[in-house]
């Protein structure tokens, strides 16, 4: 469950891939999972992320970002580093279905991990380039992953140099 404190810490692990549990996506995690104060829980299903304009469609929708997301790769960066209106004091994004990433070109995957993998960095570090700067806060991806692709989608957070826990519940 994400009511523990593993994965809002400003700590590594940043990201996590875990076996998808069902009980995980139910209302009384979503519930649960509101204990941990103006912590924001976005939960994104990669079978709408299997082509770019998908993806971005997804971000948009579940991030809430505003009018002016321009539907492209620096736009999607700029709103992941921005989130404001938001108002929280961190976040966790929930990637159910992640293995269906895999399906985007191996340079647009490459991009997406790249994106998260900064934002991630410049959350947990603080973002100083804001005015007045943002304190360190919390924002972790949990991929959940089929157990049939959990070593593909590894290698590949690998090769975008994210190194992912990996829970003992979801190694097999």
């Amino acid at each position: 469950m994400l009511t523990d404190d593993w994965c809002i810490s400003l700590e590594k692990p940043y990201f996590y891939v875990k076996y998808p549990d069902k009980m995980e996506f139910g209302e009384s995690w979503i519930q649960n999972s509101n204990n941990s104060p103006n912590v924001k829980i976005t939960f994104l299903d990669g079978d709408h992320c299997t082509t770019v304009e998908g993806l971005f469609k997804e971000f948009n929708e579940k991030f809430d970002f505003p009018s002016y997301f321009g539907w492209n790769w620096n736009a999607l960066d700029e709103c992941l580093s921005d989130l404001d209106w938001l108002d929280a004091h961190g976040h966790i994004a929930c990637i159910r279905n992640a293995e269906k990433l895999l399906g985007l070109y191996d340079s647009d995957l490459l991009i997406i991990l790249d994106i998260l993998k900064m934002n991630v960095l410049e959350w947990n570090k603080g973002r100083s380039y804001f005015s007045p700067e943002k304190p360190p806060m919390p924002f972790n991806v949990i991929f959940y992953c089929s157990k049939e692709h959990q070593e593909e989608f590894i290698k590949k957070l690998q090769k975008a140099d994210i190194h992912a826990d990996v829970p003992l519940q979801s190694r097999s």
